[in-house]
């Protein structure tokens, strides 16, 4: 009889914990997070890269899909399933987002650079 008092006891912490931890994720955005990164594997599959490049898509895409997600169920309180296809989506475009901002760091560190070097001469 102990034995299944034991038992039913650690279920019961099982299932408070499970629960704890799923709404708590879904809190944090962690679904958007994951949709971001399906985005980033359905942008790695489409277009050869190094996985150095990969990686930081992968955070970039996670980075996206959390920001479109939260923006998209707080602010116009869509379906969770339509926010879900939009992060994936958002991530397999985060590329073309990294590419652009790898240019506009590239066009400030050349101004940075520069104006740093006309002060000192």
């Amino acid at each position: 009889m102990k034995q299944n008092t034991f038992s039913e006891f650690i279920l019961t912490i099982g299932y408070k914990l499970l629960h704890f931890f799923e709404s708590s994720a879904e809190k944090l955005g962690v679904p958007f997070l994951i949709g971001g990164f399906v985005g980033a594997l359905v942008n790695r599959m489409r277009k050869r890269m190094t996985w150095k490049r990969f990686l930081a898509s992968i955070f970039l895409a996670m980075f996206v899909g959390w920001v479109v997600g939260i923006s998209l169920s707080s602010l116009l309180d869509l379906p969770t399933p339509f926010v879900y296809a939009i992060c994936s989506m958002a991530g397999a475009f985060s590329e073309d987002i990294l590419d652009e901002t790898e240019k506009l760091l590239s066009n400030v560190s050349e101004l940075v650079k520069n104006y740093i070097n006309n002060k000192i001469n």
